[in-house]
């Protein structure tokens, strides 16, 4: 007797590469985690932040969390002032262009999930 969850998932991989898919779901979480801190600053733009309020708010680690916010010091988007460091947004227009792209990377990688979730239940 053929199990028929099984062949479904072999089905899955004969439509899909399991590279590509662990690719997409990679990029999704990526982006998802930098999203997090993106809208964790947008929410407070009005104030800046901590580093500890960031990670601990965002529920990412420290280097991750690092990695987005010395990207956008180094492109003129957030400034880091104080002791300990605070994180603000510093130009506005451009936080917004990158809240944008940011957004839309996450939405695409999260599409790509999307139809593979309504594939899985059969809507195809």
């Amino acid at each position: 007797m053929v199990d028929k969850r099984n062949s479904e998932i072999d089905q899955l991989w004969a439509k899909y590469s399991k590279d590509d898919l662990w690719k997409q779901v990679s990029e999704w979480w990526e982006s998802a985690s930098r999203a997090r801190v993106v809208m964790l600053l947008a929410m407070n733009h009005k104030q800046s932040l901590t580093l500890t309020e960031i990670i601990e708010k965002a529920g990412a680690s420290e280097a991750n969390v690092l990695k987005v916010l010395n990207e956008l010091r180094d492109e003129g988007i957030v400034a880091c002032d104080g002791q300990p460091a605070a994180y603000a947004i510093s130009n506005e227009p451009a936080f917004l262009r990158h809240m944008q792209r940011c957004c839309e990377r996450t939405a695409v990688a999260a599409g790509m999930l999307g139809t593979l979730a309504g594939w899985a239940n059969g809507s195809k």
